[in-house]
């Protein structure tokens, strides 16, 4: 039996996702919650004729095969259902639109989306599967959609929520019955409680933000208390509003907040609550309201978020030049790292401002060489640290600069750039490059990221993240999560792989984490960079942000200290170019310059910019690997990007060993097969030997080294290279003196080529020997005993089904050993020589086909076998 179940207090949201997720799984039956909204109840007493639900009472729980439950990941907000999740028995299925906590519920499937409403994430599952949706059904969606995005002006409405929205709309949802259903009239009782409710209202300051607490004594639940509460804020034009109802011995709390600077959901988790950033509740087993208010404003104070000030958001990393500078060379540090514009100092002192059009005016002239001081701006707009970074947006938007150094007892400690202030205020996701697509996106709030970092990551690696975050801000130093790391977590994927960059010295950082933290410190002058080691073993790799510039097509980049904006850029794909900050104010905000959320969201893999293969074709490897490890597709552009290099023969100019750690890393992923193919698709192959391709034989000789390696998997021996057997596989088409010159090319370990060239030489004949089923043990394991594992997989890979037979029989007596050694031929009176091991070798053979077991046994078999040889010695005199 299948059932459909959502959290106590039904609302509308809740009950339009069980509806939709019935049109999924319609076999499952809906089991409502006892309790629900009054505007719920009555829509289900109305539609009861429709609504095909199930009462608790007449369900068998101990016949329940799946569970899909829909609006919350929480357990223990499912009633009676509570204990299904915890089944093993029992599949469970999740639909949510809340962010993860670390209380969720095992979901063997969660499709969970951070939207308006979890009605929301079933309807793009309707409407990509093409499921008919009856003008009824529309209008319950609608309501559910309507009610928990406030009617699509909630901060959490995204995209999605509209674009479902407009679906149901067309869909015939009956615009009357929303509006009965939504309008929320007030009855006599319900007047009576807001009455109360503004009579005990009273507003306090905390920390620059008015709080409105207002209390009420009820007789009974009161299922408006939210409606309410909302009521009161529009009434008294307050945008963070608390509502305490004191019930018998426990008081429900209801918060609201209009302000990013107030998250609801982190206050009230103060008192064991929870919910929506801008809407939580909580019920709390006391009768002190006064004492829960001074909690609520400590959590308040404690979770506010400070107004921003220029140090905040201005990058510290300033490129500036000496007021001697030639024009000439102000253009190509301008060029160098991207700037429109420079700061020209004197002394070390701000001196003025040159941008990119005077000198381009200057060049034109003819006066490159002149210093630029004849041609900098001398009354350049300045800031102080603690300017308010609303101030420093307002002379951004009012005068004709795109830049604003920050002063500090005259001397420059940063530079603030519109692009810096409109992300730092209005969000990272506020200011898109030109090329970011505009498909929908979740576009991932900070409390959203700290969800999935609580959900994904140990509790001791998020205390770690957060300490980091203190260190940084006693140093005065930006960290941020870059790469891999983050991409991961977007995708809801695992990584422990912590990658920092700092702007500023990366390695003075990894010095105060040691201070603080103990452990090592291995730092890389030459790269500014520095791996810590703390105590536990916990690696932590950690890079200066820098910037890059190749003076050549596929060589080694030029690296030079740079903002965290220049070293996003110098990554391959705007998936990868990716970064949180993790210092306090501003820990879990996304840096996404580059539109790397969306692609991830489109499952795209995008270069950055036009001249990437060129600057380092590896890139090219990468983007195959990223795009056949997560199921993504190379953008049109990047496939033509690649053709372009690959028909510029780029590929050729890359060193060895580059090519050698690129094939390395593609051949240890679980399919190498479809990255090979992919690669063969885009010419890559060709250009590393003509030979080289994966038709259908490769591509199925791959397939089966693959298995092969899962069947012995148990039985291989290490060091054991997996990746090796898979080149084995790949480069089997060419000659012995061409894969002799390939693996020279690419530097490949003596070893490694050593495995390669010598299974491939002897292939044809250790398979041909192996041909018939009826060999003797001994026989097998003589042709296969010298070889490498790598190899045995690769003949089995290669064998038909007699051949795989014995080698599948090798593995099973390769560990056999004799219990005799060479101390019992010398007490038998022989002296050690070179038929020492021919006879143990014999005794072996025998011990192998059955002829002998035990110690005993094999002494005798060697007796006799030295006795025979003795008396061959003896006929022959």
């Amino acid at each position: 039996m299948d059932l459909i179940t959502s959290h106590v207090n039904l609302d509308f949201d809740s009950l339009a996702a069980m509806v939709a997720a019935q049109k999924l799984y319609p076999r499952a039956k809906i089991v409502l919650p006892t309790t629900m909204g009054k505007n719920v109840r009555e829509f289900i007493q109305l539609h009861r004729d429709i609504l095909d639900t199930k009462d608790i009472r007449d369900i068998d729980l101990s016949k329940t095969k799946r569970l899909i439950v829909v609006d919350t990941r929480l357990k223990n907000r499912l009633g009676d259902l509570k204990v299904l999740p915890d089944r093993k028995s029992v599949e469970t299925i999740v639909f949510d639109h809340h962010p993860p906590s670390g209380e969720d519920m095992h979901a063997d499937h969660d499709y969970s989306e951070e939207t308006g409403a979890s009605t929301t994430v079933l309807i793009k599952m309707l409407k990509d599967r093409n499921i008919g949706i009856s003008p009824f059904e529309a209008t319950l969606f609608a309501l559910g959609i309507h009610e928990d995005t406030g009617s699509l002006t909630y901060p959490s409405t995204t995209f999605d929520d509209a674009d479902a929205m407009a679906y149901l709309m067309m869909k015939h949802a009956n615009t009357k019955i929303i509006h009965r259903f939504l309008d929320f009239s007030l009855d006599a009782e319900q007047q009576s409680l807001l009455g109360e409710l503004l009579r005990s209202a009273h507003s306090v300051d905390v920390e620059g933000v008015l709080v409105l607490f207002t209390r009420a004594k009820v007789t009974s639940y009161v299922d408006s208390a939210s409606a309410l509460t909302h009521k009161v804020g529009d009434l008294e034009n307050m945008d963070v509003v608390i509502t305490f109802l004191e019930l018998k011995d426990r008081i429900n709390i209801i918060g609201r907040s209009r302000l990013g600077e107030v998250d609801m959901n982190a206050v009230l988790e103060a008192v064991g609550g929870g919910g929506h950033p801008q809407a939580a509740s909580a019920v709390v087993n006391a009768t002190d309201i006064d004492e829960l208010e001074s909690t609520l404003i400590e959590a308040i104070k404690k979770n506010i978020k400070e107004s921003q000030t220029a140090r905040d958001i201005m990058t510290t990393l300033v490129h500036a030049v000496d007021i001697s500078t030639s024009v000439k060379e102000a253009r190509e540090e301008m060029r160098r790292f991207g700037l429109t514009g420079l700061p020209i100092t004197e002394n070390g002192k701000l001196a003025g401002l040159i941008t990119s059009k005077d000198v381009d005016n200057a060049i034109k002239n003819g006066l490159a060489h002149a210093p630029v001081k004849g041609f900098m701006i001398m009354k350049v707009v300045t800031v102080a640290p603690d300017a308010p970074a609303s101030g420093v947006q307002d002379i951004l938007s009012s005068s004709d600069i795109d830049r604003v150094p920050v002063i500090e007892n005259g001397e420059i400690i940063g530079i603030i750039s519109r692009r810096e202030i409109l992300r730092k205020i209005h969000g990272p996701s506020y200011r898109l490059p030109l090329k970011a697509p505009m498909e929908a996106s979740r576009r991932f709030t900070p409390i959203e990221i700290k969800g999935r970092l609580d959900a994904l990551l140990p509790h001791k690696a998020r205390m770690l993240l957060s300490r980091l975050g203190e260190i940084a801000d006693e140093t005065a130093i930006h960290v941020y999560l870059i790469g891999g790391f983050v991409r991961d977590l977007l995708m809801n994927h695992r990584n422990l792989d912590i990658d920092l960059v700092v702007e500023g010295s990366g390695i003075e950082f990894a010095k105060h984490i040691v201070s603080a933290l103990g452990g090592r410190c291995i730092a890389h002058e030459k790269f500014a960079t520095s791996v810590v080691i703390l105590p536990d073993g916990f690696r932590i790799d950690i890079a200066s942000a820098r910037t890059e510039f190749y003076e050549q097509p596929a060589a080694l980049p030029q690296v030079e200290l740079g903002s965290i904006r220049q070293d996003l850029f110098r990554r391959d794909f705007t998936v990868n170019a990716m970064a949180i900050s993790l210092n306090k104010q501003t820990f879990g905000e996304l840096l996404d310059y580059f539109g790397g959320e969306s692609d991830i969201e489109n499952r795209k893999i995008h270069m950055l910019h036009e001249l990437s293969f060129i600057d380092d074709p590896t890139r090219i490897f990468r983007a195959v690997r990223f795009e056949q490890r997560y199921g993504f597709h190379i953008s049109e552009e990047t496939a033509d990007l690649i053709s372009s290099a690959v028909n510029m023969q780029l590929i050729g100019r890359l060193t060895g060993v580059r090519i050698r750690d690129e094939l390395i890393a593609l051949l240890s992923e679980p399919a190498p097969w479809q990255a090979l193919k992919r690669l063969d698709e885009l010419g890559v192959l060709k250009s590393l030997n003509g030979k080289l391709q994966v038709g259908p034989e490769t591509e199925k000789l791959l397939r089966d080294i693959s298995l092969a390696i899962e069947r012995f998997r148990g039985r291989i021996r290490h060091p054991f290279r997996r990746w090796l057997v898979f080149l084995i596989g790949l480069t089997e088409v060419l000659t012995a003196r061409e894969n002799e010159g390939f693996l020279t090319k690419l530097k490949m370990r003596k070893e490694d080529a050593r495995i390669v060239v010598t299974a491939l030489k002897q292939a044809s004949g250790v398979i041909k020997r192996l041909g018939d089923e009826g060999l003797r043990k001994s026989r097998i394991h003589k042709i296969l005993r010298e070889a490498y594992d790598e190899a045995l997989i690769y003949y089995y890979a290669r064998g038909n089904k007699a051949e795989r037979f014995n080698i599948d029989g090798y593995f099973e007596i390769r560990d056999v050993r004799l219990k005799m050694t060479g101390n019992d031929l010398i007490r038998m009176g022989r002296m050690p020589s070179v038929e020492f091991s021919k006879v143990l070798d014999k005794v072996l053979a025998a011990k192998l086909d059955g002829k002998v077991s035990g110690k005993e046994d094999e002494i005798e078999y060697a007796k006799r076998l030295l006795a025979r040889k003795r008396g061959s010695e003896e006929a022959r005199k």
